[in-house]
């Protein structure tokens, strides 16, 4: 079996940099790294990955918009989605539940904390 491709999506370079090192760490080294919502989208349609750790705010494409566009495509719409919020609104967070987000994950976040969302991920993929 493959190793799981993850599609980490971040416009906070040192939060792409923690959540790569937390992956390498766990084993996880198929990854791939976008800096906004448009080229999440365009990435996870091109090469559709096992997981995308999804911000929630960022350029070109907000992370809920992001998740919209992914839930409507065939090819991405039962890919697990851990959204990563930096804000303190709770309806936001269940807000991408509803959307279809997997996880959501408050920052800061513990590294121990990811990777249990992670797996558990993962976990509903094979």
């Amino acid at each position: 079996m493959n190793a799981p491709y993850i599609l980490v999506a971040d416009d906070y370079a040192p939060v792409r940099r923690l959540i790569k090192q937390t992956l390498n760490r766990s084993g996880y080294q198929r990854l791939g790294f976008a800096d906004n919502g448009r080229l999440t989208v365009d990435m996870a349609l091109a090469a559709p990955p096992d997981l995308i750790v999804l911000d929630f705010d960022m350029p070109k494409l907000d992370g809920i918009a992001a998740l919209d566009e992914l839930r409507g495509h065939p090819g991405t719409q039962n890919i697990p989605v851990i959204m990563i919020s930096g804000m303190e609104e709770f309806h936001s967070c269940f807000d991408a539940i509803g959307r279809g987000a997997t996880h959501v994950l408050e920052k800061p976040f513990a590294p121990s904390h990811l990777m249990r969302m992670v797996n558990a991920a993962l976990s509903l993929t094979k």
